[in-house]
């Protein structure tokens, strides 16, 4: 199983990506949507996507939309730090 990861805080990035490798997924990780798209191969489709909402540049929703033009079938994880109810 593929998975794109984009995670810009580099310890959540690094332990998830550990963890996600440990159970032998194999994993794309990245700090951005600039970073992903600048060292991504369109010849990859992943069968996960696991998104932080607050990111630099493009915030996760946005990614999410993105990656759902691009393959509509993938399913999307949200990671968040936020704890107001609005944000829930």
């Amino acid at each position: 199983m593929k998975i794109l990861y984009i995670e810009d805080e580099k310890e959540i990035n690094e332990w998830l990506r550990a963890e996600l490798t440990k159970a032998h997924y194999e994993v794309y990780a990245f700090k951005s949507y600039h970073e992903f798209k600048e060292h991504h191969s369109e010849e990859i489709t992943f069968d996960l996507a696991i998104l932080d909402v607050m990111l630099p540049g493009l915030d996760g929703f946005s990614i999410a939309r993105r990656l759902k033009k691009e393959q509509t079938d993938l399913p999307i994880i949200m990671l968040t730090a936020r704890s107001q109810l609005e944000d829930k």
